[in-house]
């Protein structure tokens, strides 16, 4: 694995709604960023997937984040949810037409690849 490249990756993550009926905000994938991959956990060859569980304004934006399920390493948690809470916008749920506040989880992945 030494020398592979780095993926942070949420390829083919959907945002999934909370229990029940809820709306759920969708990640706008177009114009999030991974989050980087931390270079001591590359060089220790940590990889591992985090469920961040967000609460999305109506406007989009992040109001909190949360670890709903953890990778098993607090800095790849914690990458992933600086990313998330600081840099990323979401396509707000919606009600009866108007955009409304709700809870969405996403899913990251940390994989280093060979390729």
């Amino acid at each position: 694995k030494q020398g592979g490249n780095e993926k942070a990756s949420d390829a083919g993550a959907r945002g999934k709604a909370e229990a029940g009926n809820s709306p759920s905000a969708q990640p706008d994938y177009s114009v999030n960023p991974k989050p980087p991959y931390p270079q001591f956990a590359r060089r220790m060859e940590v990889q591992g997937s985090v469920l961040l569980r967000v609460l999305v304004r109506a406007d989009g934006s992040v109001a909190e984040v949360e670890i709903a399920k953890s990778s098993g390493s607090t800095l790849l948690d914690n990458t992933a949810r600086q990313t998330v809470r600081d840099r990323w916008r979401f396509l707000p749920a919606r009600q009866n037409g108007i955009p409304v506040d709700s809870w969405t989880e996403v899913p990251i992945q940390f994989l280093l690849t060979n390729s």
